[in-house]
């Protein structure tokens, strides 16, 4: 592999083959969106595809939900790989025997293997390396990563302290903006521990970028020079997916939404719904909209120290 890296990210994915759970999700359509989204993905050539968590809907009967992932997820025809969101964990309602190992096993191969659903991903012949965190946890939507993979990650960015790591994670490590800062209740938004792995992430200088997803909404901050970019779903709105591409010690970032402009469309008017949760920390649809639209300027994001690799 040369110098150059691509790869998309598609987050929050909520694959399932039941009816719609919430107004803003299009749950009916939620395979067919991912495929057409996942084939435009690979229509860009990149090296790997990286989806981020929330993959299927545990809520119910989840191994037959995992299954689908597995099978649908299983049609990718670049390497890809997988993280566990809090809607892949067990849930207290969920009604079969699904656990951890069952997500773990379904995705041997694709990050996560010797019973763990965190991995690293070292490229050959590359400056590059990937770190796949895992922020779920069972029977709660808040995110944490645990004191034994926090000393793992430690270990992993010491091993590679003389490469680019990109990091990749379902709940962000940074409180992205004051919506969130201002409302105790969208805590579930970001880690638990946000700042503990945000500190080692940031004191670490190999690491480059920080990518997340589980917000729904595209949002970029730069720490320090690290840069910490938060990928949309496609299931919701704005149905977008991200894409990109590093080279000599640049990122460029871009946000590609899904075909189906219909869907879009029914995706806005599930977000500004009166049953949105997303409304109780807003006062009116309007500011709920105005949220969801805002984009972040990233475009091209310069990647700290990696000139001098």
């Amino acid at each position: 592999m040369n110098r150059d890296l691509r790869f998309a990210v598609l987050s929050d994915i909520h694959l399932t083959e039941s009816g719609p759970r919430h107004p803003d999700r299009l749950a009916i359509d939620s395979v067919r969106i991912f495929e057409e989204a996942r084939e435009d993905a690979e229509a860009l050539e990149p090296d790997f595809i990286f989806y981020t968590g929330d993959l299927f809907e545990a809520r119910d009967l989840a191994l037959p939900q995992l299954e689908l992932a597995r099978r649908v997820l299983g049609k990718t025809r670049v390497p890809w790989f997988v993280l566990a969101g809090n809607h892949d964990a067990r849930y207290k309602s969920t009604r079969d025997g699904y656990h951890r190992e069952d997500f773990i096993r379904a995705f041997e191969g694709h990050g996560p293997t010797r019973g763990r659903a965190y991995w690293s991903h070292d490229l050959a012949d590359s400056p590059f390396a990937f770190v796949g965190l895992d922020s779920s946890r069972e029977f709660t939507s808040c995110g944490g990563v645990g004191p034994e993979q926090l000393a793992w990650l430690r270990s992993e960015l010491k091993r590679f302290a003389g490469r680019q790591v990109i990091i990749l994670m379902h709940h962000p490590a940074v409180v992205f903006d004051q919506v969130l800062r201002s409302h105790p209740e969208l805590a579930v938004y970001y880690l638990e521990n946000h700042e503990e792995v945000r500190d080692v992430l940031v004191e670490n200088r190999c690491v480059k970028l920080a990518i997340s997803g589980h917000n729904h909404t595209r949002r970029h901050e730069e720490i320090e020079g690290l840069h910490f970019v938060g990928v949309p779903s496609i299931n919701s709105w704005p149905n977008m997916y991200a894409s990109f591409e590093l080279s000599e010690g640049r990122a460029a970032v871009a946000f590609h939404r899904i075909r189906d402009r219909a869907k879009v469309e029914e995706a806005y008017a599930g977000l500004v719904h009166p049953e949105s949760p997303m409304l109780k920390a807003f006062k009116n649809p309007a500011e709920l909209s105005t949220y969801f639209s805002t984009a972040p300027s990233v475009g091209k994001l310069e990647l700290r120290d990696a000139r001098q690799i």
